[in-house]
């Protein structure tokens, strides 16, 4: 025996009820499953080095920072009130020098380490150490020349 199914006008709401079922579903799905928000973050300003990493207190000396997203910076704090830093100005064009800063020691200030933190276009970066001694800081002009060893001399 075989059975046929036969729509009737009983049946058809039947179906009609399992189509929008189906259908809701879909949207269900096509709504819940995309992200409600999308989200963008800025990068962070991050100080790699400040060089020279310290003065004598007492001092003014240039120093320059270098690090990532550094874009626009324009600020250099120090985690003492009496240690100032203002932008280097270029000598050719009298705009300021990208990553080159004028530091002030005051002659108060006593010896030790305290933090270093730029300022720019994302913010204010993460603190590297600035050493600030009572002996004056010497800098290298010119890289160490290491002495050329013959191969398998030790």
């Amino acid at each position: 025996m075989c059975s046929v199914l036969t729509v009737t006008p009983e049946s058809s709401w039947i179906k009609l009820l399992l189509r929008n079922l189906f259908v809701s579903g879909l949207v269900y799905i096509a709504i819940f499953s995309t992200p409600l928000s999308s989200q963008a973050e800025l990068p962070l300003t991050r100080l790699s080095t400040v060089f020279p990493p310290g003065g004598q207190a007492g001092t003014t000396f240039e120093v320059a920072v270098t690090g990532a997203d550094l874009d626009e910076t324009n600020q250099l704090h120090f985690s003492h009130t009496n240690i100032s830093a203002k932008p280097t100005l270029s000598e050719k064009t009298g705009e300021p020098d990208p990553n080159r800063f004028q530091v002030t020691i005051g002659a108060q200030v006593p010896p030790g380490s305290y933090e270093a933190r730029v300022v720019g276009r994302f913010g204010a970066s993460n603190p590297r150490g600035f050493v600030v001694g009572d002996l004056a800081e010497i800098t290298s002009p010119l890289p160490v020349q290491r002495e050329e060893r013959p191969a398998g001399a030790h």
